[in-house]
């Protein structure tokens, strides 16, 4: 594919594009173009975030389709924003203060995956395990190549190259993977050692997002290190009903609120599940506390990974 950008001064007299590496080089005719080979530079980037995003959403939906349990899907990742506060009912806490947005553990899922729930065992609000996926080298490259811009027009070549072999689709001499060599189980994405640091436990109760994407509150996404659109793995399960919790607030003043014990208990009512080792906030009035689960005892484990505390008299410790 071929792309030619004519200016008044004819600064830039070609840009070129090979669709196939994303390639391009820029002739040039004056330094004066500095401004514009930045622009040049910037559409290209952008263009080829695009490109590379539609790639891993049909990544995703192709192994979606060969993964051996419905209950069991890929999905791109997002933070939940306050555009989402506007489609939802506000709550209110019992001294009148308004629930923060991000102080839960609910996700939005796809419309299809409610049909993997209730196909299944499973009861409202829906419990998941979120696994942070390394997804194999091979198969995709989620890190985007970046953009390289040489000012310097010394060079008797005077083009501007930017080249990347990070991606299979984009390495020179190979063809991308055939739709049977990709993984279709969770092991294959899931390294067993990595399950117990880099899993959190979550719940939801809406699906209206877009196919193969999920949106997660602000500090899921911390306690996973997940950036934007990287792809993680969400898992229908039942869990344990939790006997005791016990809390480690980060921040020391927190210790000088009032009635810590029942505050604690009244925020946590927004939660489904816990994670052990995780870090969840609760907001009291404009500040937003950050406590880290230290212990989880189930009825049928004690420290136990993960843990349900919907509709349950829940034991809590704050050390």
């Amino acid at each position: 594919m071929a792309c030619v950008i004519l200016t008044q001064s004819h600064i830039v007299q070609s840009l070129k594009i090979d669709h196939a590496r994303f390639v391009y080089s820029a002739s040039l005719q004056a330094p004066s173009c500095n401004f514009l080979l930045k622009f040049v530079n910037k559409l290209i980037g952008v263009s080829k975030q695009s490109y590379l995003r539609a790639k891993r959403e049909l990544f995703v939906d192709d192994v979606n389709k060969r993964l051996d349990k419905k209950e069991i899907k890929l999905f791109i990742v997002l933070e939940q924003s306050e555009l989402f506060k506007r489609c939802n009912n506000v709550h209110y806490n019992d001294d009148g203060s308004e629930v923060n947005f991000s102080d839960n553990d609910k996700v939005l899922l796809p419309v299809s995956f409610f049909e993997c729930c209730k196909s299944g065992n499973y009861n409202v609000p829906f419990q998941l395990l979120i696994h942070k996926v390394h997804v194999p080298e091979p198969y995709y490259s989620s890190k985007p190549p970046e953009l390289l811009l040489s000012t310097d027009l010394s060079k008797s070549s005077r083009n501007l190259v930017s080249n990347s072999s990070e991606s299979l689709m984009e390495t020179k001499g190979k063809d991308p993977p055939n739709i049977d060599s990709f993984p279709n189980t969770a092991q294959e994405f899931i390294p067993s050692s990595d399950i117990s640091n880099e899993c959190v436990s979550c719940s939801a109760i809406e699906f209206r997002t877009d196919e193969n994407y999920v949106y997660v509150p602000k500090w899921i996404m911390n306690n996973l290190k997940l950036k934007p659109f990287d792809v993680v793995l969400v898992e229908l399960i039942k869990l344990d009903d939790c006997t005791n919790v016990e809390l480690k607030c980060l921040e020391k003043e927190f210790y000088q609120t009032n009635d810590i014990k029942k505050v604690l208990e009244e925020r946590l009512k927004y939660y489904s599940t816990l994670t052990l080792n995780s870090v969840i906030p609760i907001t009291i009035g404009d500040v937003t506390f950050n406590f880290k689960v230290v212990r989880l005892d189930t009825t049928n484990q004690r420290n136990a990974p993960f843990a349900s505390i919907q509709d349950i008299d829940l034991n809590v410790k704050l050390l």
